[in-house]
């Protein structure tokens, strides 16, 4: 039987044969009264991996920020976020919903959002006790619309400084943050100690099952574990997935740069029969995507027709197909869907 070859997401990856003999070898409790010791041993060492006062570990990066949100916010607040970051694209109706906070949208160069973005966000709103007033800036790292490009460390610091200067608080969500890392060069805490909170999942970059980390002080994550409880997401024998993400952020760092070379690749062969440049930015991570727009097939056509050659891509919007690139994607792999995609740009142009 031929292989899929599954390029969907990095959330696709299975567990290897190490990570399964972990999470057989979980010590496991309660975590619900917090006696599960690998779920607190994970917490514990990310604390000191990103360099934060405390961690907590939740289900998935989905519940972590709208834990973040609603702890940094009151109902009625503005949070100033890009139109592509993950917050808006996919879960601006559930942040409506539990936190019943208001978005100032921006449309930043490439998603990086800068101060003059913000100044801009914060200018061209009527201001009054009717009106919604910014309390957070949302960071996204990497930044997954655009082909996972990485937020400047830069940029970020001088964010920092003007949040501090004008009472606002930033939220990272760096669910590939270690992407991020492994291309600049940078290690996690460099970016971390510049906001006020954090996440990282571990099952994208890192191949675990599931799960997610927030980051940030004492008393924010004493306040998020409350709101963890509230949206369901207090576990009794969580050990058994902390298992997972304490063995992939100890074990898994180094398949990163792995991934990106593949994606690299990938963008580089899969235009090679494109006269145009079809690629909706050179990949700097482990994400590629195709803006079909020249092309006469819509987005899921295009996926159809991989399917059916066995690749699974992602449908972004109706003209812009994604891929990912992951532990479980090898060179070998990258050649044959690269084939693949060519030959359907081959016969679509």
């Amino acid at each position: 039987m031929k292989k899929v070859i599954d390029l969907r997401s990095d959330t696709v990856t299975k567990p290897c044969k190490k990570m399964l003999q972990a999470i057989m070898n979980a010590t496991v409790g309660d975590d619900y009264y917090r006696e599960d010791q690998t779920t607190s041993e994970l917490e514990k060492y990310c604390a000191n991996y990103f360099g934060t006062e405390a961690a907590l570990f939740i289900i998935t990066g989905t519940m972590a920020n709208q834990v973040a949100l609603r702890c940094h916010t009151s109902p009625g607040d503005e949070v100033i976020a890009d139109r592509y970051s993950h917050i808006v694209y996919y879960c601006a109706a559930a942040a409506a919903d539990l936190g019943k906070i208001s978005f100032n949208i921006l449309d930043a160069k490439k998603g990086i959002i800068t101060v003059n973005d913000i100044l801009t966000a914060q200018s061209t709103r009527y201001r009054s006790n009717l009106t919604s007033y910014p309390k957070l800036i949302w960071i996204e790292n990497t930044i997954n619309h655009y082909a996972g490009k990485v937020y400047p460390l830069d940029e970020l610091k001088t964010i920092n400084s003007f949040s501090r200067k004008n009472g606002l608080k930033i939220h990272m969500d760096g669910a590939r943050l270690l992407n991020a890392c492994v291309t600049g060069g940078i290690h996690p805490r460099e970016y971390i100690k510049y906001t006020d909170s954090a996440i990282f999942s571990f099952s994208k970059a890192l191949g675990a099952p599931a799960g997610s980390i927030l980051l940030g002080k004492k008393n924010f994550i004493n306040c998020a574990r409350m709101y963890q409880k509230w949206y369901g997401g207090g576990l009794h024998q969580s050990g058994i997935l902390a298992s997972s993400c304490l063995f992939a952020i100890q074990n898994n760092l180094n398949q990163i740069s792995k991934d990106h070379e593949n994606a690299k690749l990938l963008a580089k062969l899969s235009t090679k029969s494109i006269a145009e440049d079809i690629l909706v930015d050179s990949p700097e991570t482990n994400i590629v995507m195709f803006d079909l727009g020249k092309l006469r097939t819509p987005s899921e056509a295009f996926i159809s027709l991989a399917k059916e050659r066995g690749v699974l891509l992602y449908k972004w919007s109706n003209s812009i197909v994604r891929a990912v690139t992951h532990q479980d994607i090898s060179e070998t792999d990258i050649f044959a869907a690269a084939q693949v995609i060519n030959q359907i740009f081959k016969s679509e142009i």
